[in-house]
């Protein structure tokens, strides 16, 4: 049996169909808060510009040609006592795969990190059970800092746009 992955999903990443889009069946756990990360909001004309090796495309080549330079993503960084409401789930390799190409993982978008997750029935998951999320690093442009316990899940009102365009990078790399 391959290595199952916990990981925590947040803006539109937490909601099941969703995840369902990216990865194909994700398997839901349960609503958790990721702690000592904060939420904000970036727009598609502030991701990054340069690439990570040369001839690969950059995020804001693949980003801004699809969705429009004032396009919102909902982002995550590292920020010690703050709080995003999230979805947490288990995932395999393949599909683990599967949201590194979706949240441009390789391109130099986001990193792929552990965090401390707590289920919201307020048992805290161990340092040996923290799950992967996904964030951007600190030198990146933000356009505004969100509320991390209330905010739309999609919040350019896109969700059947989001799916389809999931499901499609998903049939890509199924080929």
């Amino acid at each position: 049996m391959s290595e199952l992955f916990k990981y925590a999903g947040f803006g539109p990443n937490r909601h099941p169909v969703m995840m369902n889009a990216i990865t194909g069946g994700a398997k839901v756990i349960g609503r958790v808060a990721i702690l000592d990360v904060e939420l904000c909001a970036q727009r598609m004309d502030q991701t990054p510009d340069e690439p990570v090796s040369e001839g690969l495309p950059t995020p804001r080549g693949i980003l801004v040609p699809k969705w429009g330079p004032d396009r919102i993503a909902q982002v995550a960084r590292r920020a010690p006592d703050k709080i995003i409401d999230g979805m947490l789930y288990e995932i395999n390799p393949f599909e683990l795969a599967l949201l590194k190409e979706w949240e441009l993982i390789d391109l130099g978008w986001k990193t792929q990190e552990l965090v401390a997750v707590r289920r919201t029935d307020g048992t805290e998951i161990g340092t040996t059970e923290v799950a992967l999320t996904d964030l951007i690093t600190p030198d990146q442009e933000i356009d505004h800092i969100l509320d991390g316990l209330l905010y739309p899940t999609y919040p350019n009102n896109n969700a059947a746009e989001l799916h389809r365009a999931a499901e499609e990078v998903r049939r890509d790399q199924l080929g």
